[in-house]
């Protein structure tokens, strides 16, 4: 990610003074207790958050499907490294997906954050399309948008855009995504590119 400016309390785009780069590699796993309910878990290189969630599959066919999704991102950079002395922030939401063709298809989620030790919560919709460019080519677009009342600011949002592709084989994914934070309050605005490799261990 690199960031050359900031959107201030009234949506304006504010150059800064220098350029912030961050960079990092994440690693996380999945797996699928039952037909119906997965776990995962996931942890940068920085070793300083830690992901924990699960997805359970609601209802639905394999057109359209409605899952609950929760758990908890903590900051693991102290000491002790003992989950019972950490910030945690607790996520609760739902996921979907509808396939129109075989061609196209997209996906959607809520989620609601909150973080102990602050007051209300953190509000976060994404969603995104894919399109099969070819037998082993989709193409990728998504859209998000996040409000953080549990922001150290008042009434931080991010409206932020999310193009790529995805090359797909038998038993692995290879994810090539950009992100363009477009316009926002109280909040650093960011451009970045990601690249992500899923394998699939039977």
């Amino acid at each position: 990610l690199r960031s050359l400016g900031f959107f201030d309390s009234n949506n304006d785009y504010q150059n800064s003074s220098g350029v912030n780069v961050f960079s990092s590699l994440y690693f996380r796993g999945s797996y699928g207790i039952s037909k119906n309910l997965e776990i995962g878990a996931g942890v940068s290189t920085r070793l300083d958050v830690l992901n924990v969630g699960a997805k359970l599959f609601i209802l639905g066919t394999e057109q359209f499907g409605l899952s609950a999704i929760g758990g908890f991102n903590s900051d693991i950079n102290s000491g002790s490294r003992l989950l019972s002395s950490l910030d945690k922030q607790f996520v609760l939401g739902l996921a979907s997906h509808y396939i129109f063709s075989e061609e196209f298809s997209i996906n959607a989620n809520f989620q609601f954050q909150d973080m102990r030790e602050y007051d209300g919560f953190d509000f976060i919709f994404s969603t995104e399309g894919g399109y099969y460019i070819n037998e082993y080519i989709i193409g990728i677009f998504g859209v998000t948008w996040s409000s953080f009342s549990n922001s150290k600011l008042d009434g931080s949002s991010l409206f932020s855009l999310y193009p790529g592709f995805v090359v797909e084989r038998n038993n692995f994914l290879i994810v090539f995504q950009t992100q363009f934070d477009l316009f926002g309050k109280n909040i650093p605005s960011n451009t970045g590119v990601s690249v992500s490799l899923t394998q699939l261990i039977d």
